[in-house]
C-alpha cells in the first residue's frame, strides 16, 4: 500500500511496546499520525477493535474523528482505490467498521458529557488499540482504570497517548519520565525512565514536520519565542516547566489572531474588571466547540486613558467630545459591543451604573467565593489570542498564594490579576447561561 509515514512516528510501526507517547511541541502531526496508524491497522489486521478517547466524549467529534475521516479519503487519494466504500460509518456515533475482515473503531469519553462523573468503560476489555487525544487533561486514577481494564489475551495490545507538555508535577511526567535541566533556565528535558519497558516515548515538534507546515504557521512558531517565551518552549519546543505546582492555571492555547476570534459566529460575552491605578481590563469571550476563545480588549488605567484622550483634544474638548457619557463608557464605543452583556466587578456598583447609562448591558458578575471561580475556570478549554499580550503575561504570573511555611493555599496571590478577574467574571456566569457542564 502507498502510505507516506512520517520518519519520526515509524517507531509506532515497528516496536513491540504496551503504551506510546506521541508528545512534544505542537505542529508534530501526533494526531495525524495516529490515526492514520489506525486506518492502516484497520485495514491491514486480523483483529483491531480500537478506540478514539478524550476527556469527554464530545471533543472527539472535531478533533480524532474528523482526522480519522481524513485519513480515510487521503489513504483512498493515494492508492487510487475507494477505501471509503469498504467502510461502514456511522457518524451519529462516532464509530467505523471495515467491512472486509470486521474491524472495528469508535469513540469514548473518559467522563460524561463535560462533568466530572467518569463514563463507564466495561466495553474497552475487548480493545486491542486505544488512542487518547489530549493525553494531559486526563487524570492518573481514570488512567489507571483504563489501562487495567485491557485483559484480552493472544492479541496485539497499544495505548497510544497523544499530549502536549504538562508541568512537571503532573502524572505522565511523574510516572514515566526523569528530568534533566535544560539550557533555557527553568525548563527541563525529558527522557523515558528505564523501568517502564514496555512503554516507548515518540517525541517531536514541528521541526519533524516541516513538510505539512505552512509559512504562517512556521513564523507564528518561532516569534512566539520573543512574544510568548513560556507557550514557546513549553508547547513550541516540548520542554518540562518549573514550579507549575503553583500555577493557577495550564496549557491555556495560543491558536487563533483577533481578525479569526472577530469571525467564530457565536454570541460574545465580556468580562471587566475596573481600575484606577490599576488597569481596567476588559475581555471579550466567545464558546464554541467547548473551547472559550478570549480575546483581550482593554488593558489601561482611568488615568492613562483620560490623558490620552486630554492630549488628543485638550481640557475643553475633552468635554465635549465625551458628549455627557463617562469615560470608560465612551472607552468601549470602539469595540463595537452593542447590547452584548458585560459581567462586572461586583464592588464597581457606580461604574456600572454609568456604563448602563452609556447604553451598556453592563451586569454584576455575581459574589461568589474565589476558589469556586478559579476551580471552574480551571476545568475549561481555553485559547487566548496572538495579540492578548497582557493576558498572556498575567497567565503566566498567575499563581497561588502560600503561608510562610510554604503550604499552597487555595487562592490565587492578589497581584497583576484584572484580567484574569474579568475572565473569572465573564465565564462563571457563561456556565449558567449556556448551561455548561463542567
Amino acid at each position: 500500500m502507498n502510505v507516506k509515514i512520517n520518519k519520526f512516528l515509524e517507531p509506532l510501526y515497528k516496536n513491540d511496546f504496551f503504551e506510546y507517547d506521541i508528545w512534544g511541541g505542537r505542529g508534530r502531526g501526533g494526531s495525524f499520525g495516529a490515526t492514520q496508524y489506525a486506518v492502516l491497522k484497520m485495514i491491514s489486521s486480523d483483529y483491531f477493535r480500537g478506540f478514539l478517547l478524550r476527556s469527554s466524549l464530545a471533543k472527539i467529534r472535531t478533533s480524532l474523528w474528523a482526522d480519522f475521516k481524513d485519513r480515510i479519503k487521503e489513504i483512498s487519494e493515494q492508492n487510487n482505490i475507494d477505501f471509503e466504500a469498504f467502510f461502514k460509518i456511522s457518524d451519529h456515533e462516532m464509530k467505523a467498521t471495515y467491512l472486509p475482515n470486521g474491524n472495528t473503531i469508535e469513540s469514548k469519553g473518559f467522563r460524561t458529557s463535560r462533568s466530572s462523573d467518569t463514563a463507564n468503560l466495561k466495553s474497552l476489555a475487548s480493545a486491542s488499540h486505544i488512542i487518547i487525544e489530549e493525553g494531559e487533561e486526563i487524570d492518573s486514577q481514570e488512567y489507571i482504570k483504563l489501562r487495567d481494564s485491557l485483559r484480552k489475551k493472544g492479541i496485539e495490545l497499544k495505548i497510544i497517548r497523544v499530549w502536549n507538555p504538562p508541568s512537571k508535577d503532573h502524572w505522565l511526567i511523574k510516572d514515566y519520565y526523569n528530568l534533566t535541566i535544560s539550557k533555557e533556565k527553568g525548563y527541563f528535558e525529558a527522557t523515558p525512565k528505564k523501568e517502564n519497558v514496555k512503554h516507548l516515548s515518540i517525541f517531536g515538534t514541528y521541526e519533524n514536520n516541516f513538510e505539512n507546515i505552512n509559512d504562517i504557521a512556521l513564523t507564528n512558531y518561532e516569534r512566539y519565542k520573543i512574544t510568548h517565551p513560556e507557550y514557546y518552549y513549553t508547547q513550541i519546543q516540548g520542554l518540562i516547566q518549573e514550579g507549575g505546582e503553583r500555577r493557577v492555571y495550564s496549557n491555556w492555547k495560543i491558536e487563533i489572531t483577533n481578525e479569526e476570534w472577530e469571525k467564530i459566529d457565536v454570541t460574545p460575552y465580556y468580562g471587566f474588571d475596573f481600575g484606577v491605578r490599576h488597569p481596567n481590563a476588559l475581555v471579550g469571550i466567545k464558546y464554541f466547540n467547548e473551547i472559550f476563545y478570549i480575546r483581550e480588549f482593554l488593558y489601561l488605567s482611568t488615568a492613562k486613558i483620560k490623558t490620552a484622550i486630554v492630549r488628543k483634544f485638550g481640557e475643553e474638548g475633552y468635554k465635549k467630545e465625551l458628549q455627557g457619557m463617562g469615560l470608560l463608557g465612551y472607552t468601549l464605543k470602539d469595540f463595537k459591543i452593542g447590547e452584548n452583556d458585560i459581567f462586572c466587578d461586583d464592588a464597581s456598583a457606580l461604574e456600572i451604573l454609568q456604563l448602563q447609562s452609556d447604553g451598556y448591558s453592563a451586569v454584576r458578575a455575581g459574589k461568589k467565593l474565589v476558589i469556586y471561580d478559579v476551580a471552574a475556570v480551571r476545568k475549561c478549554d481555553i485559547s487566548i489570542t496572538l495579540e492578548s499580550k497582557n493576558l498572556y503575561n498575567e497567565y503566566v504570573s498567575y499563581i497561588f498564594g502560600k503561608k510562610i511555611d510554604d503550604e499552597i493555599l487555595e487562592t490565587p496571590l492578589k497581584k497583576n490579576d484584572d484580567l484574569m478577574d474579568a475572565i473569572k467574571y465573564a465565564i462563571n456566569r457563561m456556565i449558567r447561561i449556556l448551561e455548561i457542564k463542567l
